[in-house]
């Protein structure tokens, strides 16, 4: 199996990491980590050796210089301002056959022509990682749904669940689950706008509306009320569904509730066998999570843009 590199070994890098070592299907491979930070390094270890069922071998280093020429899988985890340099500087060291990005994908409009550019210059098949998509419970759903009929509304609501950074999750699942593309975006009210946890970036608590192509009602709404289960409520032609993102379960009419498994980010090394073995995967598409991002920011760089750059990640 060729080998895969992760470009980004912070918190979210490492469970990606973690993923990968989980993965069993072919020979064992090499997994390179890329993190100028050395202080993260051992975390990075840590993480990867805590199973690495696979039995991998896994090598750090400071930049993307030390990546084999050729690579089955590049995973690109930095934060959003920095990621396509770090995209650049994995592409310039190597030639993977696949590409996952994290959202969200870029600050800059520019920086989405850019990527585009490179994608295709190299060949390489992208995706981005909302990974509702490759959650058991959610394909599950999407099942259940296209039993009953189209959905009408999703209302996603929830107690500050940074809607900024994680509203692209929520609008890339009803995309999934609908089967249907999500065409304009607003802002309904803003009730803070404020600093990130992450230096440099900003958030908003409030409610983005969105439509569809169908004519669908999208409803995403962070609360300032306290304790508040994110919950998403599909209303259907026929059956509504409720999703609770505290219990994991899931409730169709006035059914008992079921289990909705999750995966966490340390989970999904199936999607990554499957793509490391030339399949394709749930996971969005680049172009088709691009085009949903801009939507995105056509809502919000207004309201959050500072200095030419709509600083969200």
């Amino acid at each position: 199996m060729a080998d895969v590199a992760v470009i980004g070994c912070g918190n979210i890098g490492t469970r990606l990491i973690q993923s990968v070592s989980n993965i069993t299907a072919g020979d064992p491979m090499t997994v390179y980590g890329v993190e100028p930070n050395e202080a993260v390094w051992d975390l990075a270890r840590q993480r990867f050796n805590d199973q690495n069922a696979g039995g991998h071998e896994f090598v750090l280093s400071k930049n993307a210089d030390a990546l084999p020429d050729i690579l089955g899988l590049l995973i690109v985890s930095v934060d959003a301002r920095n990621r396509l340099a770090a995209l650049t500087a994995g592409l310039e060291a190597s030639r993977p056959s696949v590409i996952v990005l994290e959202k969200v994908l870029f600050t800059r409009r520019s920086d989405y022509s850019a990527a585009r550019e490179l994608i295709a210059a190299c060949g390489a098949s992208a995706y981005v990682n909302c990974t509702r998509n490759v959650w058991p419970g959610y394909q599950k759903l999407r099942k259940d749904i296209r039993q009953v009929g189209a959905i009408k509304r999703f209302t996603v609501t929830g107690a500050d669940w940074n809607l900024s950074s994680n509203a692209i999750h929520f609008l890339a699942a009803f995309e999934y689950l609908a089967e249907d593309e999500i065409v304009s975006a607003k802002v309904g009210n803003v009730d803070v706008v404020r600093d990130s946890k992450r230096a440099g970036y900003r958030e908003m608590v409030g409610t983005l509306q969105a439509c569809s192509k169908k004519g669908a009602e999208i409803s995403l709404t962070s609360t300032l009320e306290e304790a508040r289960a994110t919950e998403i409520l599909i209303e259907t032609d026929t059956t509504n569904f409720l999703v609770n993102e505290k219990s994991w379960t899931v409730t169709a009419g006035a059914s008992t509730p079921v289990a909705l498994k999750m995966l966490h980010a340390s989970q999904i090394h199936d999607t990554f066998a499957e793509l490391l073995a030339g399949m394709d995967c749930a996971l969005p598409r680049f172009g088709e999570s691009a085009r949903l991002h801009m939507i995105m920011f056509d809502a919000l760089e207004d309201i959050l843009m500072v200095d030419g750059e709509t600083p969200i990640t």
